[in-house]
């Protein structure tokens, strides 16, 4: 029977390939040179995907940072406060605002559904298939004023928690799940989009077709926060090449192995995403 996350199935298996030869060419045009091999690596990296720097040989010029805002019903008043947030962004406020304007990024926030908190994840599935894939699709609007380096993020309270759980049943783990939802994980049926709808959130469903939708217009990506490595942890699961253009901004990696930019540094909402742009940005100019 036909299930409208198909759709994402069907886009995670037909992933166009990295130009391994355009960032093969970078890497001999560098050798030799006193560049740090981390920059190297970095140019290599965005020189491979045509929708990224290379495709106007000028470096990182269109960086956006995409934050998504969802809640859930046992985080008290949570809406509330990240409207306030929300509504700060909008004015240009913050220190997101401030770091994102000195790399000349933009930012963008996705409102998913914030008003309408979702269910508990540790007690029932936080989305139907029907919701899961349009927020899913929603998630790709990120890709609409075509960056050539895409940050995602989220200012979801209570997100990490849920993403957590996510991670811990994609990455074998299950058995260390609370009651609840070890048992809405082992519905799934080892299916990562059916664990993504009932141990996720909103934030993670959109920034996982995010990351898809990147891949296939051959944009790099950055992601920044826990919710965002459950995105790629289901990205993984569904095709372990899905993250050839992701790095994540911080730690020590995550899922599928994608390398960070930074070492040690704390994610969460965009901070560390956007210093990691940094040194983007510096190597994209090589």
């Amino acid at each position: 029977m036909a299930s409208p996350l198909d759709d994402i199935r069907a886009l995670s298996r037909d992933l166009p390939p990295p130009d391994t030869e355009a960032a093969a060419a970078l890497r001999s045009r560098l050798a030799g040179q006193t560049t740090s091999d981390i920059l190297i690596d970095l140019a290599a990296w965005l020189a491979a995907w045509p929708g990224g720097p290379e495709a106007t040989r000028r470096g990182v010029r269109r960086p956006i940072l995409a934050l998504y805002a969802s809640s859930f019903e046992h985080v008290a008043d949570a809406p509330a406060r990240t409207r306030a947030v929300l509504d700060s962004l909008a004015n240009g406020g913050g220190v997101i605002n401030t770091l994102a304007k000195s790399l000349g990024a933009g930012v963008e926030v996705f409102d998913l559904g914030l008003d309408r908190p979702a269910p508990d994840p540790a007690h029932r599935p936080v989305m139907t298939e029907r919701e899961c894939a349009a927020t899913s699709a929603f998630g790709m609007e990120a890709l609409a004023k075509n960056p050539d380096v895409l940050i995602l993020s989220d200012l979801t309270e209570g997100g990490a928690a849920a993403a957590g759980r996510l991670i811990a049943y994609l990455s074998g783990h299950a058995s260390d799940l609370p009651d609840h939802a070890r048992e809405l994980a082992r519905e799934s049926g080892g299916d990562p989009l059916q664990a993504l709808r009932r141990l996720g959130g909103r934030e993670t469903a959109a920034m996982v077709g995010a990351i898809l939708a990147a891949r296939v217009q051959g944009v790099p990506v950055l992601l920044s926060g826990v919710a965002a490595s459950a995105a790629a942890a289901v990205c993984d699961a569904l095709n372990p090449d899905a993250l050839a253009h992701v790095r994540f901004a911080s730690g020590e990696g995550g899922a599928g192995a994608a390398p960070a930019v930074l070492r040690g540094a704390g994610g969460g909402r965009g901070e560390d995403g956007l210093a990691a742009l940094a040194i983007v940005k510096v190597a994209g100019e090589l």
